[in-house]
């Protein structure tokens, strides 16, 4: 039998997070441990999106400590740029 490469999917079946899917359970975990990585991470990079904490949660079993783990591998900080300034230097 001939092949070609519309039959050869060699992707992962992973699925994409869709909230929407989630059990009830889940659905329950993820909005009592959302706020909690949001503030967790507030001083850390207040501008990730949403979509991607649950989906950092989800793939994470709602485990907060190892959520912000992952997501400060994936974004940087909003303050890395400030690093190395001497604002007593700017001051005067």
């Amino acid at each position: 039998m001939d092949y070609d490469s519309d039959d050869l999917d060699y992707s992962d079946n992973e699925q994409e997070f869709n909230e929407d899917s989630l059990s009830n359970e889940d659905y329950q975990q993820l909005y009592e441990t959302l706020p909690i990585l949001k503030k967790k991470l507030q001083d850390y990079n207040s501008s990730i999106p949403e979509i991607d904490l649950k989906e950092c949660l989800y793939a994470n079993y709602f485990n907060i400590e190892d959520s912000v783990n992952e997501i400060k591998q994936n974004y940087k900080s909003m303050y890395k740029f400030l690093e190395g300034i001497d604002f007593g230097r700017l001051r005067g």
